[in-house]
């Protein structure tokens, strides 16, 4: 297939619900097939979308159960966390030679993504206008939550991310 975009809306073209299927039939065929696509609408000369291959490699996911067991300071407000693969019996227990930190790589939250250390974060706070001596904090050693493993576009590398709100902790002076 060629590299060059190919028209799957025109400008001004009513969206019944067959013409959005055609467009996404389209854009599938081309994404199943392992290479990456990319959808632009205004271009060419009537308007409309279009669809292209970028000649990257699409993003692929894959999640699973893991337990944090820590975390690193990377900058104001944002960790790296160590983690443990889980699986459910009764309770969770960390998985026989499952997969860790250790073996992959450090997660990021995505909730932390943004974060300066001042003004409102990521989680809606306001950070200059907390009372003195609380704060955000680092997401607890010993929850469980769902870590996403990316493999990213540009190449064969991971990235590992979780998704959970800070809570603001502290104590009144």
């Amino acid at each position: 297939m060629s590299r060059h975009p190919e028209q799957i809306i025109r400008r001004g073209e009513t969206f019944t619900g067959r013409k959005l299927l055609e467009a996404f039939d389209a854009v599938n065929r081309k994404a199943i097939g392992g290479r990456g696509v990319e959808i632009t609408t205004g271009g060419g000369a009537d308007g409309g979308a279009y669809i292209s291959e970028t000649g990257r490699k699409p993003q692929r996911r894959v999640s699973y159960p893991v337990q944090l067991a820590g975390n690193v300071v990377m900058t104001p407000n944002v960790w790296a966390y160590a983690w443990s693969e889980v699986v459910r019996n009764t309770e969770w227990e960390i998985r026989a030679k499952g997969r860790t930190n250790l073996n992959r790589g450090m997660a990021m939250n995505l909730a932390e993504y943004g974060n300066t250390g001042e003004g409102i974060e990521m989680n809606g706070i306001d950070v200059d206008e907390l009372p003195d001596g609380f704060f955000i904090a680092p997401l607890p050693a010993g929850r469980v939550l769902l870590l996403t493993e990316v493999t990213v576009a540009a190449g064969d590398a991971k990235e590992f991310w979780l998704d959970m709100n800070n809570a603001v902790q502290g104590q009144c002076q």
